[in-house]
């Protein structure tokens, strides 16, 4: 459910800013294959976020990958290939297809369009991937590209204590870990002796 309303903000929020408002300095007919490729996002998003809205989440996965695939997805305006990838790693995740959401999150985090929320699902997915080094990578990201946004959450203090046995959990009585990824000073994981 959580996931399901990040998807539908994500889809306001791409279909809200206009992905060619700057000077087009393509060639006519390059412009024009990024036209219809940006057309075709954008349908195939409207698309996804009614089957969402419906709980087809099946169907709505089966549209953005097949709008993946076309030949000039790459044409297309960087912020929507990038929320294209993005709700495909949501719904791999909402489905428990880690290994979809895990390639399809990598390639969205990795995008110029990549903003805290990316790399916060990037930490979910590494969690029951039973991937340390992503889950320490998502939390080393979030730490240094977004401080003052980045707070802590229920799911990376879960998913630190999965990764790291004896990590000093957030909540943990008598455990405070100073600095924390969240301060914005030089952050190094904590250990905690065993309770």
């Amino acid at each position: 459910m959580l996931r399901r309303l990040f998807l539908a903000a994500w889809v306001l929020l791409v279909l809200a800013v206009p992905p060619l408002a700057q000077a087009d300095i393509r060639s006519p007919s390059a412009v024009t294959v990024a036209a219809k490729a940006d057309d075709a996002l954008v349908l195939a998003i409207q698309e996804a976020k009614a089957d969402i809205d419906n709980t087809d989440l099946k169907h709505a996965m089966q549209v953005l990958k097949t709008v993946r695939k076309r030949q000039d997805f790459e044409a297309a305006a960087s912020p929507l290939r990038h929320g294209v990838i993005l709700m495909i790693a949501g719904l791999a995740a909402d489905a428990e297809d880690w290994s979809a959401a895990t390639e399809a999150i990598v390639v969205a985090s990795e995008m110029p369009d990549a903003v805290a929320v990316d790399w916060t699902l990037r930490l979910d997915i590494a969690g029951p991937t039973d991937a340390p080094e992503e889950a320490l990578r998502s939390l080393t990201v979030l730490a240094q590209r977004f401080p003052p946004s980045s707070t802590p959450s229920a799911t990376a203090s879960s998913t630190i204590g999965a990764i790291a046995p004896g990590a000093c959990p957030m909540d943990r009585p008598g455990c405070s870990p100073s600095p924390t990824p969240w301060s914005g000073r030089a952050w190094r994981p904590t250990m905690c002796s065993p309770i």
